[in-house]
């Protein structure tokens, strides 16, 4: 993919009467800033380097004003807000990435806090050559015990459901104490919960 990027320039327009022009002595003068600013897709990212600024006569077109008058109209012009547009996009975007993931973990730590019977965990595990995924799902919850099935198979990688042919083995049973639950989850071990998945991840099929 070729990513369209570069430099470009901006400019900010304004009218003058307090500088006489050199050539004709008119004092109508054309002010023009001259703002630097990187791009990606023609999406201005952020402005950089040192402002410049042209004066020109509106009556006979010369260019006039001394080096320092140039450098204060250059200090007091302001750089346009939109040339930080794709900064602040960007900024937005880990913003809401850093907002959700908060909302996310927060709603997981409330499904590992109030365990519902239905609820499935991803659960990972590593031995001497690998690492691998597979699931538990709560079927009943007596007191403080949890009553799971696990599933046929295992993951080599993450996943959100299973696989069409896997499913829960209620021949593989066990039960784990609200408190284990928590701790598996502290120590990561327990790194997804899903409740509420409908019937599109699998988690429905019990054998």
């Amino acid at each position: 993919m070729i990513l369209i990027h570069g430099k470009r320039v901006s400019t900010k327009s304004s009218s003058d009467h307090s500088i006489q022009c050199w050539n004709c002595k008119d004092f109508d003068q054309y002010v023009t800033i001259h703002f630097q600013y990187y791009h990606v897709y023609l999406i201005p990212l952020f402005a950089f380097g040192p402002k410049a600024s042209t004066i020109r006569c509106m009556q006979c077109g010369a260019e006039t004003g001394t080096t320092d008058i140039k450098r204060e109209f250059e200090k007091k012009a302001r750089t346009p807000f939109y040339l930080y547009t794709g900064a602040l996009l960007i900024s937005a975007l880990i913003g809401y990435g850093i907002i959700a993931s908060m909302i996310s973990s927060s709603e997981q730590q409330a499904y590992i806090d109030k365990p519902e019977v239905g609820d499935v965990y991803m659960l990972t595990l590593t031995d001497s050559t690998k690492k691998y995924y597979y699931f538990l799902k709560a079927h009943a919850i007596q007191n403080d015990t949890i009553y799971m099935y696990q599933n046929a198979g295992t993951y080599s990688k993450r996943v959100t459901g299973m696989d069409l042919q896997d499913f829960f083995n209620k021949t593989m049973e066990s039960g784990i104490s609200k408190q284990k639950l928590k701790e598996l989850h502290d120590k990561d071990e327990i790194i997804e919960v899903f409740r509420n998945y409908g019937s599109g991840k699998g988690f429905d099929r019990e054998q």
